[in-house]
């Protein structure tokens, strides 16, 4: 029997999955119904909350061009977890084409069904210059 996956190594994996634009990889580590919110927070802008269906999500993402470089960088992980349920928080930095676009904090909703770690919910803060 093999060791029990961490939460902090799911969201990695995710990390890598979204890196390669693979949507259907991405989308089998996700529970049915997956929430996700952003807070994008401007100085010209404002605050506003964004709700993205989660088709919408995997659509944009494999819409990327290839040739358009991405790369969003964890600075650092924070996990809470008991047997079933773990919250993952990670600092980040996000680069489009080898320059900085923002930085923020992502905040995962992790359930263990079927012997892995499943996604529930991706919460994320996106401040912008």
């Amino acid at each position: 029997m093999s060791e029990k996956q961490k939460p902090a190594e799911a969201v990695r994996d995710f990390f890598d999955f979204f890196h390669k634009k693979d949507t259907v990889s991405m989308k089998l580590m996700m529970v049915d119904h997956i929430i996700l919110n952003s807070l994008i927070i401007s100085e010209t802008k404002g605050r506003k909350i964004i709700h993205t269906p989660v088709d919408s999500f995997l659509k944009s993402i494999a819409q990327i061009p290839d040739s358009v470089s991405f790369e969003e960088r964890l600075i650092q992980i924070k996990t809470t977890n008991s047997k079933d349920i773990a919250t993952v928080n990670a600092s980040y930095e996000f680069y489009m084409n080898e320059g900085f676009t923002h930085n923020g904090t992502n905040v995962f909703t992790l359930l263990y069904i079927d012997d892995k770690w499943k996604i529930a919910s991706i919460t994320d803060t996106r401040q912008y210059p």
